[in-house]
């Protein structure tokens, strides 16, 4: 005879029978974790370049009578403050392979893992003893190969030998594993340097060939994975520019791995570079700044508008612009017309920054000339003394050829200014055509200062002394020049940089 069941008594055994097959399933799924086991899992969170003051580098070097390269290199700095919980890193491809090694508390091999990034959330972690701890080493050398296991030994007798071209990050943490699951968040740090380099031939034309490399580079070396001890090979060269597309006025290269210590004698080489049809070879940027494990992003703007600098005869040649100082960088403004700073005499900084460094001195110093610091290869800038500026201008009593402020030609006013910008055209008495601009000097009306910058002011040091703490400046205002009368020394003037031809 059967017997019904009530149909209450049937939902509470159904309920019943729910609750202990969970039960079970998360006895089974957490077995990992009883006798005092743990579970690390894995997480690539981000990729860091190696720490650097951040100073941008600037080097001007001929293209060719009439253009010139402005090469300028500047490194990419670690963020500061970010949330990488939910970061991409936008460097990494996905399924970039990654090793994970664990090792014991006396160094001793544990396991190791490869993982991919993007699928660690399907990866296997590691089980390891909770209550201990575990040095994990993670790296990479930034592609999609699988990465060959490394010894079985202690850490400190690994040694890896990497390519040079290899992108090689590592990171290493020391973890005391708690019971049941433990995040593992890795951030890579890049060892060897990445430079991704960047033409500018808008004003020339499309760059149709090009050959480049870039140096000192090592083939490969040998890294400690202990402490990332990196002893490179003997075998050193250069290292091989890309650039996957031609054939436009801006053309970027791929990015060029250099495995090399810190150097301050990098070179850039261009054997062959074909733009607009014309054919260029041997050029060469010397002196560049280069750190292991850093970024950077190396521009080469071929332009006509900051070109080596104003011929306008003579054994001299001008800068192309009045001195600047813009972050480390000495250079000059971007043609005649741009003001510049204004220094004391026989300083390295301006008035601006303020400080010791902004302090001037009457007597001159080759180590205190600021237009010494300007980064060009084509000859040395300096301060001009009195009697080369006043080769050009003349003097009270016999001035030379030029137009300045106070000379009003119908219709009036009309006065010297380069692109609108009041100042004194050296060379010429008349007003030039906007074509001929650069086949004069001009200095701009861009002020002076004792305590306060007094706009309606142009005035040019000279690094020729007179007594008492004074040197020789060229002087203009609207209402005619002053030549080459004494200031103090703390006077804030602009300077013109000259060389030798």
């Amino acid at each position: 005879m059967i017997i019904p069941i009530p149909k209450v008594r049937r939902l509470q055994t159904i309920n019943l029978l729910f609750v202990l097959f969970v039960f079970l399933f998360s006895c089974r799924n957490n077995g990992a974790y009883e006798n005092g086991k743990a579970m690390v899992k894995v997480n690539l969170r981000d990729v860091e370049n190696a720490l650097i003051d951040g100073k941008i580098q600037k080097i001007i070097i001929p293209y060719d009578k009439k253009y010139s390269i402005i090469a300028t290199l500047v490194p990419e700095l670690p963020a500061k403050s970010r949330n990488i919980l939910n970061r991409e890193i936008t460097e990494l491809k996905p399924g970039t392979v990654y090793k994970v090694i664990a090792y014991d508390n006396d160094g001793n091999y544990v396991d190791q893992k490869n993982y991919k990034y993007g699928q660690e959330a399907s990866a296997t972690g590691f089980y390891l003893n909770a209550g201990e701890s575990y040095t994990f080493v993670s790296y990479s050398v930034g592609d999609t190969s699988e990465l060959q296991d490394v010894k079985p030994v202690k850490l400190n007798e690994v040694s890896l030998n990497i390519n040079g071209k290899a992108n090689f990050m590592h990171f290493m943490r020391i973890m005391k594993l708690n019971a049941g699951e433990n995040n593992l968040d890795i951030v890579l740090k890049h060892k060897f340097s990445q430079i991704t380099t960047k033409i500018n031939a808008e004003e020339v034309g499309a760059v149709t060939a090009v050959t480049a490399n870039i140096g000192p580079h090592h083939f490969d070396a040998d890294i400690k994975l202990s402490d990332i001890t990196i002893a490179y090979s003997e075998s050193t060269g250069v290292s091989d520019i890309s650039f996957p597309l031609l054939g436009e006025n801006h053309v970027e290269s791929l990015p060029t791995m250099v495995c090399s210590p810190a150097t301050q004698t990098g070179i850039l080489t261009i054997p062959s570079i074909t733009i607009a049809g014309t054919t260029k070879t041997n050029i060469v940027v010397n002196d560049l700044k280069i750190t292991p494990g850093v970024r950077y992003s190396l521009s080469l703007n071929i332009t006509e508008e900051d070109k080596d600098g104003v011929d306008i005869g003579g054994e001299f040649v001008w800068a192309p612009g009045n001195l600047v100082y813009n972050d480390g960088i000495y250079e000059f403004t971007k043609d005649q017309s741009g003001f510049g700073d204004l220094w004391e005499a026989n300083a390295l900084l301006p008035k601006r920054i303020g400080g010791e460094g902004s302090i001037g001195q009457d007597d001159y110093d080759p180590a205190k000339d600021p237009c010494r610091l300007v980064a060009t290869q084509e000859g040395k800038w300096r301060m001009p003394r009195r009697v080369e500026l006043e080769k050009y201008t003349g003097t009270q009593e016999a001035p030379g050829v030029m137009f300045h402020l106070d000379y009003n030609i119908p219709p009036y006013p009309y006065r010297a200014n380069y692109k609108g910008v009041e100042g004194i055209f050296i060379g010429t008495n008349k007003q030039p055509s906007t074509g001929d601009l650069n086949k004069f000097l001009f200095f701009p009306l861009a002020g002076g200062q004792s305590v306060e910058i007094d706009p309606n002011e142009g005035s040019y040091w000279t690094l020729t002394s007179t007594a008492l703490d004074n040197n020789y400046r060229f002087n203009f205002n609207r209402g005619g020049i002053s030549f080459y009368n004494g200031q103090y020394f703390t006077y804030g003037a602009s300077i013109r940089c000259i060389k030798t031809k």
